[in-house]
């Protein structure tokens, strides 16, 4: 079973917060955290002018003005005996810096928010996923703290079985129920001039259903996979109707696929449903 043990929370002083401590106080219930980090990143371009004129006058840095407010966020949720719950301010607009910091720790789950109604919002985010090496769960508005259906992208690679432990920790602490989808892949910039390609779905299909029954014997608690294989669409495109159809609680994806240009991987499929427009918790295993 998958520990999440370790975890980093990223805030930044927005109602986004009110809404992750909810979710991660969920995801406590199930887990029983160890020790929770509450990260903010200090960005001096986004801070006023008159506010940075001010700050002498508080009597106080900006780094602890901003702790004691991260603090008092976290004490509504956890109340104010809780040791297991730290703050970390990066002070210096450095992301390389809070990177560096960030992997001395050595975090088993980080945590970021999604902001669709704020344009480029998600810039950091994907910054975040790409330097670092921990598994990573995003988090948009519209989120909810509930795992009732977990969608599973699989390709049969050791990225799904990672995935697959993963979406089974949280299901049977949650009672949840997961499923499996995976999408068939010809090469979308060369089906239209393939010839027979009714006949190659099908092969394809009956090889993905003969895997899938191996995974079935190595894991038993999985229930039918799902087939997308319209080949005409992207596979990020199919997925997330999929996970529309099945209106999903929160999709477990791998870092990366079978091969080098795979797409279930970071930087296709998965950065697509991470995107500012998604409205589904999508987490990254690394």
């Amino acid at each position: 079973m998958n520990k999440l043990k370790k975890i980093a929370l990223f805030v930044d002083l927005s109602e986004m917060d009110s809404l992750m401590l909810d979710y991660i106080k969920s995801l406590d219930d199930f887990f029983d955290f160890q020790e929770l980090y509450l990260i903010h990143f200090i960005q001096m371009e986004g801070v006023s002018k008159e506010i940075l004129d001010l700050l002498p006058s508080l009597g106080k840095p900006l780094t602890a003005l901003i702790e004691e407010e991260v603090r008092e966020s976290a004490v509504e949720f956890f109340g104010r005996k809780n040791e297991n719950i730290k703050v970390y301010i990066q002070p210096e607009n450095d992301l390389e810096a809070l990177i560096e910091w960030f992997e001395k720790e050595k975090f088993d789950l980080a945590i970021l928010g999604l902001k669709a109604s704020h344009n480029g919002s998600g810039i950091f985010s994907r910054k975040i996923i790409r330097l670092n090496n921990c598994t990573t769960l995003f988090l948009p508005e519209t989120v909810k703290p509930k795992f009732d259906r977990i969608v599973v992208p699989v390709d049969f690679s050791t990225y799904s079985d990672k995935v697959i432990q993963m979406a089974q920790s949280i299901a049977s602490q949650a009672k949840g129920e997961i499923y499996p989808v995976h999408a068939l892949k010809v090469g979308i910039q060369y089906f239209p001039f393939i010839q027979n390609t009714d006949e190659i779905k099908s092969t394809l299909e009956k090889e993905a259903r003969a895997n899938f029954k191996k995974y079935q014997s190595k894991y038993p608690f999985l229930k039918d996979m799902a087939i997308l294989g319209n080949q005409e669409e992207k596979i990020s495109i199919q997925l997330y109707k999929y996970i529309e159809e099945i209106d999903s609680d929160l999709i477990i994806i791998g870092q990366k696929g079978r091969t080098g240009d795979s797409e279930l991987l970071i930087g296709s499929v998965a950065e697509k449903l991470i995107s500012n427009d998604k409205d589904y918790p999508i987490m990254v295993v690394k």
